[in-house]
């Protein structure tokens, strides 16, 4: 049973880490960098070595502003505070349909097991 259960644990893993999503980071300047990027979703890197997701990125000045998440709050970084601009790499649905069709493999293993304890009853 405990075998079953860290085969089990280290399949969610596996499949869970198919989902994460890769950056890109961007080269450059970061003045540019951030200018061929305005309106998208960028994660950047500061020199005290936090990162910071923004969405609606724009340059304002010598400012990069935009919206962070967790709860929304509008944000605001001198340019010389960043480091790295990353914008996200690959398809953005890829999470999504990763989850549906691991979804799907539980709901059949689901029903597969089930079918099984249904034979061995009296």
């Amino acid at each position: 049973m405990r075998r079953s259960r860290s085969a089990a644990a280290l399949g969610v893993s596996l499949l869970a880490a198919g989902c994460t999503q890769k950056w890109a980071p961007q080269s450059g300047p970061v003045p540019q960098a951030a200018a061929s990027q305005q309106g998208r979703r960028v994660r950047l890197g500061l020199a005290d070595g936090t990162q910071v997701e923004l969405t609606h990125m724009r340059v304002e000045g010598d400012s990069i502003l935009g919206v962070a998440s967790a709860p929304p709050r509008r944000y605001a970084v001198a340019t010389e505070d960043v480091q790295v601009i990353s914008v996200p790499e690959g398809d953005p649905m890829r999470g999504v349909s990763m989850m549906g069709a691991i979804s799907i493999a539980a709901t059949v293993v689901t029903l597969l097991l089930l079918v099984e304890l249904i034979a061995r009853l009296p």
